[in-house]
């Protein structure tokens, strides 16, 4: 079953006047966050041909390069159940950013099971530490740090 309906339809002691001035600050997001209604600025953002340029054809995953590049890994965990996890991990390039892997685990998963890949994957872009959210508390911390040197810096994230 799936709802979809305006906060104030579904939590009716909301604060008018707080969702009022939501909407005075940022009617984009406030209609997304308050009024149900799906973003429609994001391609705004950045055009799908100009993503679409930036692709490197037939690759899905850049593999770890002999240059001295440094790469920067950051997850996003989940507890297994709800989210998927996803890991990121990336290098510069001059005044290019280089987005080099992208790897997603769909729930449900074993958390412990998932680290352990994602610390093989780190491992061979020669990572020892991933950045990620402060979801969880220390629980994915210290899934990461039992898996050998890694690291994981927890970083306070506004959504």
């Amino acid at each position: 079953m799936v709802a979809q309906a305006a906060s104030w339809v579904m939590h009716p002691g909301l604060d008018p006047s707080f969702i009022a001035k939501q909407y005075e600050d940022d009617p984009v997001s406030a209609n997304a966050e308050y009024g149900a209604n799906f973003r429609s600025d994001v391609d705004a953002f950045v055009r799908a041909e100009v993503v679409e340029d930036a692709v490197v054809r037939g690759s899905h995953e850049l593999m770890p390069s002999p240059k001295s590049w440094k790469y920067h890994g950051f997850c996003d965990p989940s507890g297994g159940s709800q989210d998927s996890v996803t890991l990121s991990i990336a290098h510069g390039d001059g005044n290019i950013a280089v987005l080099d892997c992208i790897r997603e685990f769909r729930p449900p998963f074993s958390p412990e099971n998932v680290v352990a890949e994602l610390a093989g994957v780190l491992r061979s872009y020669g990572l020892s530490e991933v950045t990620g959210d402060a979801y969880s508390g220390e629980f994915i911390r210290e899934l990461f740090c039992g898996k050998g040197d890694l690291i994981q810096h927890q970083q306070e994230v506004e959504v």
